[in-house]
């Protein structure tokens, strides 16, 4: 592998990439379930696990790529940040309302035009990882001002997150952010102090007795009646999970370069935002040719999903201006040098 190659530290990319095929099993799964369609056991574990690190995987990448760059003038950095994720926002989760209206009958949820129009307040779907990474962009760099200290902050994140699972948040914005800000957090620190902590250096004498305790933890919540521990529980297994994930791809991204990782990667936004709407589609054509098996579905929904997805992010990168949507920022830039 090259220096440009390494310099691009393709790890990220690979913890990107693992953490969107999770969202979108997760989703396959999750549409089965809710359509009231078989779902055995080992369908729903596979679910239930993807659940715990998807999201927080895709925080950490973001915060660690968030520490590379200062963001210099605050307004400026939030009116872009508001143009690059707002922009998506609104577009896909209008789209996606229309879709859900035109198929009303056949859809798991529906949505009111009362919906739609709170989404500044209250996400469609699974936007809410937008609408939370928004939220973070805004009020994080604020925090870091009042309280410089990088050690109480993440105490004072994490104790957040605490609280505000055992009790009802009064808006979503305190809700969102409360729950995912912390592992973002995490990843910006690791960032910073990479040269210092990298999980590079880790042994397997390390890495193999974190990985018995992840598993036995989350195998500990069908045996064992946690009660209120299970929220804690819960944030437990993804910051060990995040950590194998970073420790494996690390150590061994010079030895792995996976094009399809980095394809998924590169494609990761695009096919966060249109993933559902083409898998719902196709279980729906299954069910109604008849099609119910949960392994057909599940393995239809799930490679057509990443294909069509994958193949409109490609369509719209090469026609340049459809691409607006998903880039907006990136795509005037581009228009602008022709």
């Amino acid at each position: 592998m090259n220096a440009a190659v390494r310099k691009r530290e393709v790890w990220v990319d690979y913890l990107k990439a693992v953490a969107c095929l999770s969202v979108l099993t997760f989703h396959v799964i999750y549409g089965l379930q809710n359509a009231g369609l078989p779902c055995g056991m080992v369908l729903t574990v596979v679910k239930e696990f993807c659940g715990l690190f998807q999201i927080p995987a895709f925080m950490f990448a973001s915060g660690y790529l968030f520490s590379k760059k200062p963001i210099g003038n605050y307004f400026k950095f939030e009116g872009r940040k508001l143009l690059n994720l707002g922009v998506p926002y609104i577009v896909f989760s209008a789209v996606y309302y229309f879709v859900n209206v035109s198929f009303s009958s056949s859809v798991n949820f529906t949505y009111t035009p009362k919906d739609l129009i709170g989404i500044y307040m209250t996400p469609l779907a699974q936007y809410w990882y937008i609408f939370a990474t928004i939220l973070i962009f805004l009020f994080l760099p604020v925090l870091e001002l009042v309280i410089s200290n990088e050690f109480i902050l993440l105490a004072f994140l994490v104790t957040w997150k605490l609280i505000n699972s055992y009790y009802i948040s009064e808006t979503n914005y305190d809700y969102f952010f409360s729950q995912y800000a912390f592992i973002f957090y995490l990843g910006v620190l690791y960032g910073r102090h990479y040269d210092s902590i990298s999980l590079k250096k880790e042994k397997a004498k390390t890495v193999l007795p974190i990985l018995v305790l992840c598993f036995g933890t989350f195998a500990s919540k069908y045996f064992f009646d946690w009660s209120m521990m299970i929220t804690v529980i819960e944030m437990f297994i993804p910051l060990l999970t995040t950590y194998l994930l970073v420790c494996f791809f690390e150590k061994f991204e010079a030895k792995i370069e996976n094009k399809f990782l980095s394809m998924v990667a590169k494609y990761s936004f695009q096919i966060y935002l249109l993933h559902t709407m083409v898998t719902a589609a196709m279980r729906i054509v299954m069910v109604k040719i008849g099609i119910t098996n949960q392994w057909i579905q599940f393995t239809v929904g799930w490679s057509v999903g990443l294909a069509v997805t994958m193949f409109v992010a490609w369509f719209c990168e090469r026609t340049v201006i459809l691409n607006i949507f998903f880039f907006p920022e990136r795509t005037v830039k581009k228009l602008r040098k022709k």
